[in-house]
């Protein structure tokens, strides 16, 4: 009989130890899909933009609705979103069109569906590569989503200790000026200007990733001078682009190319302290959009005068693009140091200033 109760003691003991590992196992499990599933939530699919408009069907079931969104490459997991739908039962998704985008997490995309504010409550704005903080307000402004001067404001009121890293180091008397991405965005009606910043703001965050920021401090640059030289580069390289039309591969290329020999150029000037002057500059004084300056304007009494003022000029003089903010993180190693545009926004280079003046003769009659 004592064997009996000792054999039948060892079997209850193997079986709770079976039970809880058993359990331990759930527990992970529990865990790894707690994990995956918040990773979903709140990663976007990309990082990049890709708009596409998703047309949901009066009654069509959140199940179906996910299966589509991730055929369509706006989520990444169809599973994910109907085991949100089945936590949250209180969300209903709206019949309609909506404006989606990749990057948009999970959860926002959520938002949006339940919230059923389709196309007709979005407003689409188009910032130009190398537009001021003065140019994004009327854009704002013609679009009917604020006023430009609330904008400006809000640009320049902005709390630096707002939680992105790359605006640690710009100064605080400074405004937004630079780091506001030129890019196409939908705007719900009645965003307000700080609301447009936070997102303006985001994208400039994903687009200047870590490995740029490691990047700059290792070449023991600050964001705001790189964002500060990328503007100039802006500034200066296919100004006669500016019309917001699209432009060839090879025009892409070619502009590539000669952002990063102009940032090469400004960096051989700043390495023996000769002034910049740019152009660009002077046209962010006056309000210009000219090619070319006149010589009355390069002794303009200002900070941003890079003809009178030697170095970098206080701050940004514009938004610049991600490939002119590349440029100014990797330059072309050359030994130009001299630039002209030419008529057509071909950019020509020379190593001295014999050659300089023989392309202004030859180019600029």
């Amino acid at each position: 009989m004592r064997d009996y109760y000792k054999s039948l003691k060892s079997k209850n003991h193997t079986l709770l130890k079976i039970f809880l590992l058993g359990l331990f196992l759930l527990c992970l499990v529990f865990v790894a899909v707690g994990f995956y599933a918040y990773s979903k939530l709140n990663k976007p699919l990309t990082y990049y933009s890709s708009e596409k408009v998703f047309e949901i069907a009066k009654g069509e079931s959140a199940s179906a609705v996910g299966s589509r969104l991730q055929r369509e490459s706006l989520i990444s997991s169809a599973f994910v979103f109907r085991i949100y739908f089945s936590f949250h039962p209180d969300l209903r998704i709206q019949a309609g069109k909506f404006l989606l985008n990749s990057n948009l997490t999970l959860k926002q995309i959520v938002a949006r569906l339940s919230a059923g504010r389709g196309i007709s409550d979005e407003v689409r704005v188009t910032f130009l590569e190398g537009d001021t903080v003065g140019e994004q307000a009327l854009r704002f402004e013609q679009a009917g989503l604020m006023t430009a001067a609330g904008f400006v404001r809000a640009a320049k009121s902005f709390p630096q200790e707002s939680g992105y890293q790359f605006l640690a180091d710009k100064p605080k008397s400074a405004s937004l000026e630079g780091y506001l991405f030129p890019d196409t965005y939908n705007f719900s009606r009645g965003t307000t200007p700080e609301e447009a910043i936070v997102k303006l703001l985001d994208n400039f965050e994903r687009k200047l990733t870590r490995e740029l920021l490691a990047e700059i401090a290792r070449q023991k640059k600050t964001v705001y001078e790189i964002v500060t030289l990328a503007s100039l580069v802006e500034g200066e390289v296919g100004r006669n682009y500016k019309t917001g039309t699209a432009l060839t591969a090879a025009e892409i290329d070619r502009l590539s190319q000669e952002r990063r020999l102009v940032a090469g150029v400004f960096y051989n000037r700043l390495a023996v302290n000769h002034a910049l002057e740019s152009d660009a500059t002077i046209n962010y004084i006056t309000g210009n959009k000219t090619p070319s300056v006149s010589i009355q304007e390069t002794k303009i009494d200002n900070p941003y005068n890079t003809y009178r003022f030697r170095g970098l000029p206080p701050g940004p003089i514009n938004s610049p693009s991600l490939d002119s903010i590349l440029a100014a993180i990797y330059p072309a190693q050359t030994d130009y140091f001299y630039f002209l545009s030419k008529p057509d926004g071909e950019a020509v280079f020379a190593k001295t200033l014999e050659e300089h003046n023989a392309n202004k003769a030859k180019y600029l009659k």
